[in-house]
């Protein structure tokens, strides 16, 4: 009784453990067989015929398959030999313990499939001569799904393999080469240094904590899956070790770009020379416009109203040059009985329509983040124009758009998302052999069916494993298919669906379509029986439309909250006007047409800036001015002017209601 216990503890104790990432102690087999037969104290283990009472192949091979079997929690190893026991047993399982917890981890565990998931056995019964029978009691456990593997020595290599680049570059980069790098990407003039920057963040707080963890082997072991564990193998990871090796700043930066970027890459913001610094402030001082380097984000009372081309008549007060004989009164709006949108170009609009229209509102769509703007002015209001045009004024452009979570873990994965059309799946449960592989699939009218037999060049995301995928987060897959341009989007049907390839999926997946910057989100939450259409899509003379989609279980995008104001509503149009290079007769540059919106606040720190707004006495010094635009940044204002810009050389469009009636700008 004293041994079933102890089996049936030794037996939860796994059972127990699994639900962690298991591992592997570097004790050998026949070590630890020997061990649990040698601690027995003396007379515990009497001789049954040739062999001990003990040694049986029941339980020599529980313990040459499970025995050297950790979790790692919270920093600490824990064995399936920590149990409750009695007596002889209780010694035992403290040998066996000490042995394996003292022990370095050699890898994560994995059990052949084919030798099945069983080891050991609760029972067996021996027959004797004489007729009569004697049960036996072992050691046994069943191996869970996510442990089994058809590929066991392969998987290993790669998981060994990645264990050792992370140490080494845990060891070799330093924390000079990346709080550089990360400096350069915050600056952005890193060629995509938005797509290294969290990867970069994240190995920056894996090395402080290797530095303070007490055991390192288990922190490494601990975190070995994380996607930032391969970064010295990565291509931002050659640029680290080039830094850490002592190569000069701007020789490891050249090197890094000729790996990545396109041959006519031209660097936007330079990495700039203690020479350079000092050029430019011989400048600076010359022409005495150190104030006018510092500005923020402008006022209604910065804006004349001869600059603008309509403001509403609760911010007429506030505008600069504003006296009563300025306006006219504006027409008391009548309500509209039409509720079909009128098609118009922002020209006809601002010539037609505002002129005789009190009031109006604008659509914030999702597609409209990357449009949010904000109007500067200099700080000091006395300070030298530094301008390519007449006045002090300019702008900036919402330069830090969110990606949706799905969003970002297809650009982790390596899928790209920018594009006239990209539809996504993503799902997180394993299935009974640690696949759960589901398919993305899109059938066309006009070519053949894209999937993972036939990508295309579509399809940029193909996960089979997300359970051992290092471009996986926690467990989580996505798959992927963009449409760049309608050079690949012809006119015609295409239908998204998913299909179960592993055919054990039970917690379904969530799906997004986005078409021209707008993401409609859709979830189906349970198991898929059969293959699942997400949605039809109809391409036709570059418009695209959906036509169908998952009943019952499609999610509308939502509104999200963005500068104060929510996506996918209409806000009052507190002004609109040109943008300040086509103020007071200028015309410098492309035109922009702005809806300052009611309420719209930039929460951030804005850049007040840009080379290609200075005036060309100054542009020699550019590598330094755009330094300065990336430190001397705007503090955020609550009452800052913000809104829609527009730029007249891009296409786009923009809902409006002018008195309440629906118009479509055309841009």
């Amino acid at each position: 009784m004293k041994f079933n216990k102890f089996a049936a503890n030794v037996h939860n104790r796994f059972e127990q453990l699994a639900e962690h990432q298991l591992y592997v102690a570097d004790v050998d087999k026949e070590t630890l067989w020997q061990t649990y037969l040698q601690s027995f104290p003396e007379g515990t283990n009497p001789i049954y015929k040739e062999r001990t009472e003990h040694d049986c192949n029941c339980c020599k091979n529980f313990i040459r398959d499970l025995g050297n079997v950790v979790a790692i929690i919270d920093g600490t190893v824990h064995t399936i030999w920590d149990v409750d026991a009695e007596d002889e047993y209780l010694v035992v399982a403290e040998a066996l313990h000490n042995l394996v917890s003292s022990a370095d981890i050699k890898n994560v565990y994995l059990r052949h499939a084919p030798h099945g998931s069983k080891i050991g056995a609760k029972q067996s019964i021996q027959s004797l001569e004489s007729g009569e029978t004697i049960t036996w009691n072992h050691f046994w456990s069943d191996v869970p799904a996510k442990y089994m593997s058809n590929n066991k020595d392969t998987e290993l290599g790669h998981i060994r393999s990645n264990a050792d680049v992370f140490k080494r570059g845990l060891t070799e980069i330093t924390s000079y080469a990346l709080a550089t790098v990360a400096d350069i990407i915050e600056s952005g003039a890193l060629y995509k240094g938005d797509e290294f920057k969290q990867p970069v963040n994240n190995f920056i707080a894996l090395q402080n904590a290797y530095n303070d963890a007490p055991n390192k082997d288990i922190f490494i072991w601990e975190n070995v899956k994380k996607p930032s564990s391969r970064l010295r193998n990565t291509v931002i990871g050659s640029l680290l070790q080039d830094l850490s090796e002592g190569k000069e700043l701007t020789e490891a930066v050249t090197s890094f770009e000729l790996k990545v970027a396109p041959t006519n890459y031209k660097r936007p913001k330079a990495l700039i020379t203690q020479g350079m610094i000092d050029q430019a402030m011989k400048t600076i001082n010359e022409l005495g416009i150190e104030d006018s380097l510092h500005r923020r984000a402008a006022v209604l009372e910065d804006i004349s109203i001869n600059n603008l081309i309509f403001a509403d008549r609760s911010i007429k007060p506030k505008l600069k040059d504003s006296v009563a004989d300025l306006l006219a009164t504006q027409v008391v709006p009548k309500a509209s009985k039409n509720t079909k949108s009128t098609e118009i170009s922002i020209e006809d609009f601002i010539a037609n329509v505002v002129p005789n229209v009190s009031s109006i509102e604008a659509e914030l769509a999702n597609k409209h983040v990357p449009n949010l703007m904000t109007l500067i002015s200099p700080t000091h209001a006395d300070a030298p124009n530094i301008l390519n045009w007449s006045n002090n004024s300019s702008w900036a452009y919402n330069g830090d758009l969110k990606d949706s979570d799905m969003r970002a873990n297809v650009k982790r994965a390596g899928g790209k998302v920018d594009g006239v059309l990209r539809c996504s799946i993503q799902w997180n449960e394993s299935g009974n052999d640690g696949s759960n592989d589901l398919d993305l699939h899109c059938k066309r009218s006009n070519g053949p069916k894209i999937y993972f037999s036939n990508m295309q060049g579509i399809l940029d995301v193909d996960v089979t494993r997300p359970d051992n995928d290092s471009r996986m987060i926690n467990g989580v897959a996505v798959e992927n298919m963009i449409f760049p341009s309608f050079n690949e989007l012809k006119d015609g049907t295409y239908e998204f669906f998913v299909h179960d390839f592993s055919g054990d999926n039970r917690r379904g997946f969530t799906a997004e379509i986005e078409i021209n910057g707008t993401i409609h989100e859709y979830s189906y939450p349970k198991a898929l029986t059969a293959d699942v259409p997400i949605a039809t899509i109809v391409v036709k003379d570059g418009d695209i439309k959906i036509t169908k989609s998952m009943d019952g279980t499609t999610t509308a995008a939502p509104g999200k909250p963005i500068w104060s104001i929510t996506t996918n509503s209409y806000h009052k149009v507190s002004a609109m006007c040109l943008s300040p290079n086509f103020w007071d007769d200028n015309k410098v540059g492309s035109k922009h047409y702005f809806f300052l919106l009611d309420q719209c606040k930039n929460p951030d720190n804005i850049r007040g800036l840009y080379n290609e707004d200075l005036k060309p006495e100054l542009i020699k010094h550019r590598k330094v001015f755009e330094t300065l635009g990336a430190q001397l940044k705007c503090p955020a204002s609550d009452s800052q002017v913000s809104g829609l810009g527009f730029n007249s050389t891009v296409r786009n469009e923009l809902n409006v209601r002018a008195d309440n009636r629906p118009y479509i700008i055309k841009f």
